[in-house]
């Protein structure tokens, strides 16, 4: 990859914010409205219709269920969007000329102990001695051969690093799922309550619905299908910014 930068430069924040935050949003948004129109157009906007025929759509009890739905976009749409930009950013990253993305490289690195769960976290546990190896590699070797043997480590460190701790491909998906769900931990507590909260307000409580009653939610108004393209642009504008820009700072901490 190319040296690191200082500070982000056009190329960098065009990367960063248009193709992987507006580009992002309005694909993620499109693709899960089409999955809403694919799951919500043929219910039925009456539960006494819905016995019948089409099961209608509700705020709480399944199948349709947009509490639930919203919970599992979430979930599932972060995973996806993690290992997504894993592959692509890094791609990227390898690129030469002027198709590929500089490293950041003004994030400091977290070193001290009390960060154990961040140094996990941002996988600097194996890098860490990968770091050592290339250090006495270096050492060892004459200075007109350093920067092609720097460069060739880490093209292979970007393409396959120890992530999985040394489990191959297997291992590292299963490594870059984990770190996701913490992720997706953190999206559901933010953005779960509010969903739910807001469709409270726009549903119309039926208390002949379950024991304690549900949320109805009229299938002419659309409501469904625009709130899962909002929830699923939104989810894409928050993390694919943000995801890209963590392996950006990763690359740079190995160059």
């Amino acid at each position: 990859p190319k040296a690191p930068t200082t500070r982000l430069n056009a190329h960098q924040i065009f990367y960063i914010f248009m193709l992987d935050g507006l580009g992002a949003m309005i694909l993620s948004g499109a693709i899960n409205f089409a999955i809403a129109y694919a799951m919500y157009t043929s219910s039925s906007s009456s539960p006494a219709a819905g016995t019948n025929s089409v099961p209608p759509i509700l705020l709480f009890h399944l199948p349709n269920s947009l509490a639930g739905d919203a919970a599992v976009t979430i979930v599932l749409q972060t995973v996806i969007t993690w290992l997504v930009e894993f592959l692509l950013v890094n791609r990227d990253l390898e690129k030469r000329g002027g198709g590929g993305v500089r490293p950041v490289g003004f994030v400091k690195m977290p070193t001290t102990r009390r960060l154990k769960f961040v140094r996990w976290f941002c996988f600097l546990g194996d890098m860490h001695h990968q770091d050592q190896d290339r250090s006495k590699k270096g050492n060892n070797s004459k200075t007109v051969q350093g920067s092609e043997q720097r460069e060739e480590e880490v093209s292979t460190t970007l393409k396959l690093p120890n992530w999985g701790g040394g489990g191959g491909w297997v291992s590292i998906i299963w490594s870059q799922i984990a770190r996701a769900l913490v992720v997706a931990v953190v999206m559901f507590l933010l953005l779960w309550g509010p969903c739910v909260g807001i469709l409270m307000v726009l549903g119309r409580k039926d208390e002949t619905i379950g024991s304690r009653g549900d949320w109805v939610f009229e299938r002419r108004v659309w409501l469904p299908q625009v709130f899962k393209l909002i929830l699923g642009a939104l989810l894409a504008l928050l993390e694919t910014p943000a995801f890209a820009f963590f392996w950006m700072v990763q690359a740079g901490w190995v160059f």
